[in-house]
């Protein structure tokens, strides 16, 4: 956020989880001068906001999976598509209809480019790559 976008972070709220406990991370937060908020343990509801946004991410993960017949162990990227889907989504708390990276980046987005989760597809393989009677192109699903 800081080298990227010049906004500095001011405060990190988490649960317990083991990712966010570490001493290494802990000591990132205080050189960097971010406070730590940590939620009482078992108790999503301090955490609504996050919990409700992660039930819907993996909500929709799972029925992107499930709609391209895909197997559960492509997860990482049905989660990874997702959020950058509802990054690039209008929300109500945003003013005219405006997407987070809108906001974060000051510019419109063009979605045109959008290719659908699970589309089947051919990659090139390249001649150095191949003998003269393979083919030049293997079969594969998009996922993101």
């Amino acid at each position: 956020m800081e080298n990227q976008l010049n906004t500095k972070i001011k405060r990190f709220r988490s649960d317990g989880g083991g990712e966010y406990t570490s001493k290494e991370f802990s000591q990132i937060l205080e050189v960097s001068g971010i406070i730590r908020e940590q939620t009482a343990p078992y108790s999503p509801e301090q955490n609504r906001v996050p919990e409700r946004a992660n039930r819907t991410i993996v909500g929709r993960a799972k029925a992107m999976l499930f709609a391209a017949g895909l197997s559960d162990s492509l997860w990482g990227e049905a989660v990874h598509t997702t959020v950058y889907l509802k990054n690039q989504s209008p929300t109500s708390p945003l003013a005219n209809g405006m997407t987070p990276l809108e906001v974060l980046l000051g510019e419109k987005l063009h979605l045109s480019s959008l290719i659908p989760f699970g589309a089947k597809g051919f990659k090139h393989v390249p001649k150095e790559l191949r003998s003269k009677w393979e083919p030049n192109s293997i079969r594969c699903t998009f996922t993101g």
